[in-house]
């Protein structure tokens, strides 16, 4: 008795679990303005740069993306979603570890006191981030 409900339970299991899982979906983020980030000599691996657009004296985040490893990166909205295509315009960087094991020093982490500025001529240039300041620890 106990073995014919033992067979009867275990597909019920199976078939909860498998129910439970949820099958998701990750957007496509690619074809965002592309840059890369670098110190001058070699490309700064693992960091998350964010773009804020300049509007007089506020700033608002329109993009994110995390450095590969030749430094290259794509911009993707702040939610993830899909792809950021940046227009002409002024913007500012601020700078994170993305899991690199590079000091960042705090002004790059606040759009305010950044250095890093870019000025866009066209839609969608790419963006070219020299930061002699960081260096890769390998």
């Amino acid at each position: 008795m106990i073995r014919k409900y033992r067979l009867t339970l275990i597909p019920l299991l199976l078939a909860a679990i498998v129910g439970c899982g949820r099958v998701e979906t990750v957007p496509d983020t690619t074809g965002g303005t592309s840059g890369k980030i670098h110190n001058g000599r070699e490309p700064l691996v693992g960091i998350q740069v964010t773009v804020h657009q300049v509007d007089g004296d506020s700033t608002e985040p329109v993009g994110v993306a995390a450095s590969r490893l030749d430094g290259s990166f794509e911009l993707a909205t702040m939610d993830g979603t899909c792809a950021c295509q940046l227009s002409a315009g002024e913007y500012r960087c601020t700078l994170e570890s993305a899991g690199a094991p590079i000091v960042i020093p705090t002004e790059f982490a606040n759009p305010v006191t950044t250095p890093l500025k870019i000025a866009l001529s066209k839609d969608d240039d790419p963006i070219d981030l020299k930061v002699p300041q960081l260096k890769n620890d390998r």
